[in-house]
C-alpha cells in the first residue's frame, strides 16, 4: 500500500513542544482561563462556573476534587498517574465548552503517541432545577487535542493512531455531548463519517481534503493510477473481468472498514458501473 504523506509541525502544549498533524488544533485561549499544573505538588483552583458561582478545585495525591457546595465535595479524577512523557505538567482550563451559558472545567490527564495526542477530561458544569449557581460536574469526556468550533457549537477531539488521523466533532443535546462527526486522515480522501445521538453511523462520504474547510462534502473524484481490476464485493473472491485503465476517472462512494483496503467506486462508461476497487489502485492511495 501506498500512504500519502502529511507534513508536521511542532506545537509547544503544555510547556512541552510536541509534533502534531496539520489539522491539530487546541482550543482558543481567548475562549478560557488556564493554568499550568505540577503532577508533583499540590495546587488549589478557582473555577468560576458562573458569575456567581466560583468554586476551589484541588490537586494533591494523583486526586482532583472539587467543593461544589459547602456540603458536596466531588472527585472529579481519581488516582491519576500521567506518563512520562508529561514531563511533570499539565494544564487546568475553564470555560464554556458546551456552549450552554456556563464554564466548564478541562484537565490534562496524559499524552501518548510521542506527544501527538495530549489527553483531557471535560467536566460539563450541570445546573440543578435551573439554578446556575447549584449543581454539578457532569462524568468525564476523555478527548484529545481538543478544539471549539465556535460557529456551528461543535467540540472536537483530534488524535493520531496508526497510519491516520482522526476528527471528532461532538454535539450537545439535552443528555450531553455525542458523537457527531468523525473524519479520518490523511490520504487521497477524507473519509468523513456522520453519527446518530444513539452512535449508529447514519452516512459515509468520501470528500476532496481540501473542501473541508469550506465544509463541502461533494463525493471526490479520482483517477486510477495503472489498470486495475474490478470487484463485486470488497473481497479478493469477488474479482471480475472487467477492468479500468490508466487516467480512468472514478466517483468515491465508499470505503471498506478500517485498514480502509477498498473504495466502492463509480465509473461513467457507456452506463454507470458501481464496483469495488483496491485503495492502492487509484492515485495517492493507501
Amino acid at each position: 500500500m501506498r500512504h500519502s504523506c502529511a507534513k508536521f509541525f511542532a506545537l509547544t502544549l503544555c510547556g512541552l513542544v510536541v509534533t502534531v498533524a496539520p489539522f491539530i488544533k487546541v482550543a482558543n485561549a481567548q475562549q478560557m482561563s488556564q493554568t499550568q499544573f505540577d503532577w508533583s505538588k499540590p495546587q488549589d483552583f478557582k473555577v468560576a462556573v458562573t458569575k456567581d458561582k466560583v468554586l476551589k478545585l484541588t490537586y494533591g495525591d494523583n486526586l482532583f476534587k472539587v467543593a461544589v457546595s459547602k456540603q458536596k465535595l466531588q472527585i472529579l479524577i481519581d488516582n491519576t498517574k500521567p506518563d512520562n512523557d508529561f514531563v511533570g505538567t499539565g494544564l487546568v482550563r475553564v470555560g464554556d465548552l458546551n456552549f450552554d451559558g456556563y464554564n466548564d472545567l478541562a484537565i490534562d490527564t496524559g499524552i501518548g503517541y510521542g506527544g501527538v495526542n495530549v489527553f483531557s477530561r471535560v467536566f460539563f458544569w450541570q445546573p440543578s432545577n435551573g439554578q446556575p449557581n447549584t449543581g454539578q460536574f457532569s462524568d468525564g469526556l476523555d478527548i484529545s487535542n481538543f478544539g471549539l468550533n465556535t460557529a456551528k457549537k461543535y467540540l472536537t477531539s483530534e488524535y493520531k493512531s496508526g497510519p491516520f488521523h482522526y476528527q471528532v466533532s461532538y454535539k450537545f443535546d439535552a443528555q450531553g455531548p455525542y458523537k457527531y462527526k468523525e473524519i479520518v486522515g490523511p490520504g487521497p480522501v477524507a473519509i468523513v463519517s456522520f453519527f446518530s445521538r444513539s452512535g449508529k453511523r447514519i452516512k459515509r462520504i468520501l470528500v476532496d481534503p481540501n473542501r473541508l474547510s469550506q465544509d463541502d462534502y461533494t463525493p471526490a473524484i479520482l483517477s486510477i493510477a495503472e489498470k486495475t481490476y474490478l470487484y463485486s464485493k470488497p473481497v479478493e473472491e469477488a474479482k471480475t473481468k472487467a477492468y479500468l485503465i490508466k487516467g480512468d476517472k472514478v466517483t468515491m462512494l465508499d470505503v471498506s472498514e478500517y485498514p480502509y483496503q477498498w473504495y466502492k467506486v463509480r465509473y461513467e462508461g457507456k452506463k454507470p458501473l458501481v464496483r469495488w476497487i483496491k485503495t492502492d489502485a487509484v492515485d495517492d492511495g493507501y
